[in-house]
């Protein structure tokens, strides 16, 4: 299982060594296969992005202390949620949290007042991540560079234009 696809391999055993470690030596794989697990495909991504606390009886509306922005970083984006890496995560940034968010989609535009639900939080490679489902409210919109279309049509072009590209990829 890697970044939510099964992956899947026939190989050799080429060489065991037990001393000074147990190491194996394995034949190249002539074909691999994937399966996706999730039910959008995720696309990586490495792009500021502002996440703010909303009150949870209004989820279009911010709040305005300072304290309730907090900037990270957009590590993948689906059609449906993306995860974010942050240094350190507020504790009003937990599991249910309403959040705005605020990024740039790169050639299409910025997307401004889209409202999410944290899912999860998880402590990896020593930064904190959160899973954020998108929730589609038509408050949420872009600011478009040569691109007509709402944000959930935006994201799927920015999401298909990537996983197109890795197609073409040799």
């Amino acid at each position: 299982l890697h970044e939510g696809k099964l992956v899947g391999y026939r190989s050799e055993i080429r060489d065991v060594l037990n001393a000074p470690v147990p190491l194996l030596f394995l034949a190249y794989p002539k074909t691999v296969e994937e399966m996706h697990m999730r039910k959008h495909v995720r696309v990586p991504s490495n792009e500021p992005i502002l996440l703010m606390r909303t009150d949870q009886g209004h989820p279009s509306e911010s709040t305005v202390p300072t304290s309730d922005y907090f900037g990270g970083l957009l590590k993948d984006l689906s059609e449906e949620g993306c995860s974010v890496a942050l240094v350190t995560r507020p504790g009003w940034l937990g599991p249910g949290s309403t959040v705005r968010l605020e990024f740039e989609l790169p050639g299409l535009g910025h997307v401004t007042n889209l409202t999410g639900i944290v899912k999860n939080s998880d402590r990896r490679h020593g930064s904190e991540m959160i899973g954020i489902e998108f929730c589609f409210n038509e408050l949420e919109y872009i600011e478009y560079r040569g691109w007509g279309g709402s944000v959930r049509n935006a994201i799927g072009q920015c999401v298909f234009q990537k996983v197109s590209a890795s197609f073409l990829l040799p």
